[in-house]
């Protein structure tokens, strides 16, 4: 801890550090409270603006929470930090790698969730199958959300899985997680983004980049095999407005809403069909302001050719 004070008649300005717990001087004698230390993120307590928040604190519990630094336990839970030094080796010296052995979480954390999801979503058991593959990305997500000291976004990583892997069974029943996964990957991929990154190296973004391409990748191809076993009728059935078979209805939407493809009365009124040329497709689409990806999977359809869905 450093205490900058303000100094007095009797003595000038000066700066000490100082091992918490301790007693700190008079409030109003101090310039500056900051909390530091190699395990802990700093925290800036500026009492020129005044007293009031650090006597808040003072006034309720007296604790100031911190927050650690990935890959460092507390003081009480690692003293000589053997175990934090083992988890910055791990970080530093396998940058590459994305997966590692759960039992390795308790050198980065000492979360009981974070705990309790490794011991029970991370951990291999006799006759894996086909779930193996699972544990790895699960592995992978949580060293991910532990390094980049984001465990919050825990959630979000496995509803996008479990979503995407819910397509790819044909068992989506509703479009709300697709719609949420298509705002993140336009988010991701939006110029905006890209610009402020360049403008701040540092900066880390909230989410892995490795994991949402791998995610959009698997919905391209879900949705792309779905048109070439048959969906491509369904759609030109849609788009056409004809009756639909029920059972299409699902992946109908889901290709609808993910490539943001128009009402049929948009698409009437835009006069595409007849059109005898991509690039010509591609001048009356200007207008309805749809991605070029979707227009590719529309354009066998629009330029009369159904039966061959080629992409």
């Amino acid at each position: 801890m450093s205490l900058n004070d303000s100094g007095t008649q009797w003595y000038k300005e000066t700066t000490e550090e100082l091992i918490a717990p301790t007693l700190l001087p008079e409030l109003h004698l101090l310039k500056q409270i900051k909390v530091k230390g190699p395990r802990y993120w700093e925290i800036v307590i500026d009492l020129r603006k005044g007293t009031h928040h650090l006597k808040s604190i003072l006034s309720k519990d007296g604790v100031l929470y911190v927050k650690l630094r990935a890959g460092q336990l507390s003081y009480k839970e690692d003293p000589m930090g053997w175990r934090s030094l083992l988890a910055q080796t791990v970080t530093l010296r396998n940058s590459e790698a994305r997966t590692f052995k759960p039992e390795a979480i308790s050198a980065f954390t000492s979360d009981p969730a974070l705990l309790s999801f490794s011991e029970y979503f991370c951990k291999p058991t006799t006759d894996m199958g086909q779930k193996q593959d699972i544990l790895d990305l699960f592995s992978s997500i949580l060293y991910e959300c532990v390094i980049q000291e984001n465990p919050e976004m825990l959630p979000a990583y496995i509803a996008i899985d479990q979503a995407v892997r819910g397509l790819e069974r044909r068992e989506t029943t509703e479009t709300f997680a697709l719609w949420q996964i298509k705002l993140v990957l336009e988010f991701f991929s939006s110029q905006n983004l890209q610009e402020r990154m360049n403008g701040i190296p540092c900066r880390r973004l909230f989410m892995n980049s490795e994991f949402l391409p791998v995610m959009k990748c698997t919905i391209d191809n879900t949705l792309d095999q779905w048109l070439q076993g048959g969906g491509d009728i369904t759609l030109h059935s849609y788009l056409a407005g004809q009756p639909v078979e029920d059972s299409q209805l699902s992946m109908l939407a889901c290709f609808l809403v993910y490539y943001s493809v128009p009402a049929p009365k948009m698409l009437l009124e835009g006069k595409l069909e007849g059109s005898s040329s991509f690039s010509e497709l591609l001048l009356k689409f200007q207008d309805l302001r749809m991605p070029v990806r979707a227009l590719l999977r529309l354009a066998p359809l629009l330029l009369g050719n159904p039966q061959s869905m080629v992409l």
